[in-house]
């Protein structure tokens, strides 16, 4: 199967949502290591758990990536 955001982000939502948020992390880190770009559903999937398991450095991560990519003014990832 070809990779592409959409897939990665339905991984991401799905492991971050059923309480597999270290696999759903290193998702994420995958998916940038191959060169693909989160968009606001990737971050928005992130944002969450890493407020709720006090993962601090990786949503301190989360925010900055957002700010590079031009998405932190997104109003989905605002919220």
């Amino acid at each position: 199967p070809e990779r592409d955001t959409v897939t990665w982000n339905a991984l991401i939502c799905g492991y971050s949502r059923n309480g597999y948020e270290c696999d759903a992390w290193k998702l994420f880190i995958s998916m940038l290591q191959q060169g693909f770009s989160p968009s606001a559903t990737t971050l928005v999937n992130l944002l969450p758990f890493c407020g709720q398991c006090g993962f601090v450095s990786q949503g301190r991560s989360v925010h900055g990536i957002a700010a590079k990519s031009g998405l932190e003014m997104d109003s989905q990832v605002k919220n």
